[in-house]
């Protein structure tokens, strides 16, 4: 049996035919309906030995805002149907591939998909190095929200001052 043919296993089989489909759209559908291959092939090669518990598919799709208790938007994993006990490198390596197959995809090069696969597991590792010095309770109660996201964008069109007053007008995001 496969891998693919693996990771259809858990639902109905009906929809196998149609996963399959959606997963042969391109690379990165591909990479997005695959998480078991993926971590059986991260299984073959060192680890960090840490374990935690993994989000298990941590692509690029899978974060997104969400509407927080205090009415504001928060960035997070919005997936977690395939979380595993697993070396928290493996949601690291999944995310630096689909940071690198999002941009061939998109027509970027070889060397610039890299480049920003990199980038993303440079910012990750910076990040934990950060948060590592931080009290604890700081970190648990630390929050990503659109504010902080879009102070951070750099020149992305989401940083516009139409988009940025829209949220604000509605409340989902301060500066204060």
């Amino acid at each position: 049996m496969t891998g693919v043919q693996t990771c259809a296993l858990p639902i109905l089989q009906e929809l196998v035919p149609l996963r399959y489909q959606r997963m042969s759209a391109g690379p990165f559908a591909f990479l997005r309906g695959s998480a078991a291959v993926m971590a059986s092939d991260l299984s073959l090669v060192s680890t960090s030995g840490l374990y935690v518990q993994a989000c298990g598919d941590a692509h690029i799709s899978n974060f997104g805002l969400f509407a927080s208790a205090e009415r504001t938007l928060v960035f997070d994993v919005n997936d977690f149907d395939e979380t595993l006990p697993a070396p928290f490198d493996y949601d690291v390596r999944r995310l630096a591939a689909s940071v690198a197959v999002a941009a061939l995809a998109s027509g970027d090069s070889s060397k610039k998909a890299r480049k920003a696969a990199k980038h993303a597991a440079g910012t990750y590792r910076t990040v934990m190095g950060a948060l590592a010095q931080m009290p604890r309770i700081d970190v648990w109660n630390l929050k990503v929200d659109a504010s902080f996201l879009l102070k951070n964008l750099g020149t992305s069109p989401l940083r516009s001052e139409e988009h940025t007053s829209e949220l604000q007008s509605r409340g989902l995001i301060s500066y204060a």
